[in-house]
């Protein structure tokens, strides 16, 4: 049940708030090794990068779980999930599928790219590489922190804003259809890593998520599940530097 005083409030507009927030927030910790004198490498970038999860994500989906619902646990999707062995090999069998479409839409984009204009590939691939040279970086600040601010972070704090408020918001928009809101909300996303090399894998992989809820009705599998995806990207980056 949505209060009232909120309920004819428009969603896209405490969306937008949300990421103008966040975009302030950017803006302070681009300043603050400035203000501070500190560098930019290592640590900083790590603390940056989880208190922009923490304070946009995490903070964005309580904020709307408080305002539109009378239930903020239930709103999120933050219930129980009685799991067993066969429920848990189920789902490493899922997400092995999941990772195997994401390989091959990763390579089907890398077949692709030949075929844009060439002022599209080089965008493509500058912004895959300046993600990709991110993530090095933070991983300079030690693997330990880099395991706490690249995976186990943003894999709770994301999980809550996109499959507990935003897709909650897309099947209202999509009256009730799952299908639509699971890919809508998938889509969103990827547009808010802001990586054009990875857009259409990270779809994929925001699609399985959503599906994971839908068949568990509990938010914490999905998180679960995306701090080990992202564990696993982050290990592998490593081994690669």
């Amino acid at each position: 049940m949505k209060k009232a005083l909120f309920k004819d409030w428009p969603i896209l507009s405490h969306l937008a708030l949300i990421l103008i927030i966040g975009y302030l927030l950017i803006s302070v910790l681009h300043l603050a090794p400035t203000l501070f004198g500190y560098g930019q490498e290592g640590l900083p970038l790590l603390l940056a990068t989880s208190l922009f999860s923490v304070v946009v994500f995490g903070g964005g989906a309580v904020w709307q779980a408080f305002l539109f619902s009378d239930r903020p646990t239930s709103f999120l999707g933050l219930q129980p999930y009685q799991i067993d062995w066969r429920k848990a090999v189920l789902l490493l069998l899922s997400y092995a599928g999941c990772l195997l479409a994401v390989v091959l839409t990763t390579k089907g984009v890398k077949l692709l790219l030949p075929f844009l204009p060439p002022a599209w590939q080089e965008e493509i691939d500058r912004s895959g590489a300046h993600y990709t040279s991110l993530i090095k970086e933070m991983l300079q600040g030690g693997k330990g922190w880099a395991l706490l601010a690249i995976a186990i972070i943003p894999g709770i704090t994301e999980e809550l804003f996109f499959r507990g408020a935003v897709l909650r918001w897309m099947r209202r928009v999509t009256r009730n259809r799952w299908h639509a809101a699971v890919w809508l909300t998938a889509i969103v996303f990827s547009i808010a890593h802001l990586d054009l090399m990875g857009f259409f894998p990270r779809i994929v992989l925001g699609a399985y998520l959503g599906y994971v809820y839908y068949h568990t009705h509990s938010i914490y599998v999905p998180m679960a599940l995306h701090v080990l995806n992202n564990a696993i990207a982050l290990c592998s980056l490593s081994l690669d530097r």
